[in-house]
């Protein structure tokens, strides 16, 4: 234990000063880990274009809820329950 005479020096980790980037850090870290984790059980990740008609045939084929067309997750959902039945 330092004397009162002693000077005691304390190292602190600086946080990020610019909280943007430091926001910008976590999402970048947090979607890498989502990445690693699709990457771990041989799943990809991608963008797919989808026409309104296109969804109007999912809808049309018990794929997708008509109450929840526009939400993207239910689209997202309805295509991959299509591509899972169809390419088994």
């Amino acid at each position: 234990m330092p004397s009162d005479t002693e000077s005691v020096t304390h190292h602190s980790v600086q946080s990020d000063p610019d909280p943007d980037n430091a926001k910008h850090k976590a999402q970048h870290r947090a979607r890498m880990r989502r990445h690693r984790a699709r990457r771990g059980k041989g799943m990809e990740c991608l963008v797919i274009r989808v026409t309104g008609s296109e969804l109007d045939r999912f809808q049309a084929a018990g794929y997708l809820d008509p109450e929840k067309r526009g939400d993207r997750a239910a689209e997202a959902r309805a295509i991959e329950c299509f591509i899972t039945e169809y390419l088994p």
